[in-house]
């Protein structure tokens, strides 16, 4: 559903402090009337991936535990503008509402995406605080058929990454997924935009890292995973600043060589 931003800024802040609460504390600390609760909040909770446990037929308990991303250690490891937003609809969006901002290598971050983009129109469905959802900007000095191969690049590049920090069994299935054992546990989106003989191209990632609730895993149509599935803990802020650093680099060499070094790698 449609989730007015300035609301979910208030729910955002609310969770941020609270992380568990009751029905009661909510109705106090919004002012809501409690005819509206089942009948709104519950969906919007569910949507972004909050617990709603039913007590009984007038009470209920909600939980909830994000991860949320350390900004100020994002922004002093990485250099370039840096957007870190609580919501947007997608963060390749808002770099392409922006694009006249932007500079090769900035990033937009999201805790929370509206309407995250997958590749063929789908959507791309993470609840808040708890994976990566992000956009790399770049403008290439190469036509449009010359960037085929980006997205493969990217997937390889992140694929060596998560391998090295343990997740030995990850690969790659062509163009741009990331796998575990079948299941897809990552996704990269290359969007090119030509304005005034420019090719603006916009690199959308998305990483499960914890488990999304199974209300909101249903609108997903395909096998999925999330990597602490596999036993292994992971620092978001640490992955996302490797992330970001690395594929800076492989675009920097996609630039130079093209695809070939990673389809004879």
């Amino acid at each position: 559903m449609e989730l007015k931003k300035s609301l979910f800024l208030e729910i955002f802040l609310f969770l941020y402090k609270k992380k568990f609460f009751s029905v009661k504390e909510f109705y106090e600390f919004f002012k809501v009337k409690k005819s509206n609760f089942y009948y709104f909040y519950i969906k919007i909770f569910q949507e972004i991936g909050i617990k709603v446990f039913q007590i009984n037929k007038k009470e209920y308990f909600l939980s909830y535990y994000a991860n949320f991303l350390n900004r100020e250690k994002i922004l002093s490891e990485l250099d370039g503008k840096i957007t870190i937003l609580t919501i947007t609809n997608s963060t390749n969006q808002y770099i392409i509402d922006n694009i006249e901002k932007y500079k090769n290598g900035d990033v937009c971050i999201a805790e929370y995406q509206t309407n995250g983009r997958g590749k063929m129109g789908k959507r791309w469905v993470s609840p808040i605080g708890k994976n990566l959802n992000f956009s790399i900007y770049w403008k290439l000095d190469r036509n449009k058929k010359q960037i085929y191969g980006l997205d493969t690049a990217i997937s390889i590049k992140i694929a060596k990454i998560l391998k090295s920090i343990g997740f030995k069994d990850i690969s790659v299935k062509w163009p741009n997924d990331l796998f575990f054992k079948n299941e897809k546990v990552a996704g990269i989106l290359v969007e090119i935009y030509n304005r005034r003989k420019i090719f603006h191209v916009i690199i959308g990632i998305g990483i499960n890292i914890q488990k999304i609730p199974k209300f909101i895993a249903k609108s997903i149509n395909q096998e999925w995973s999330y990597l602490q599935k596999f036993g292994m803990s992971v620092d978001r802020d640490a992955l996302l600043i490797k992330i970001i650093k690395e594929v800076r680099e492989t675009i920097l060499e996609f630039q130079k060589y093209g695809f070939d070094p990673y389809f004879y790698n």
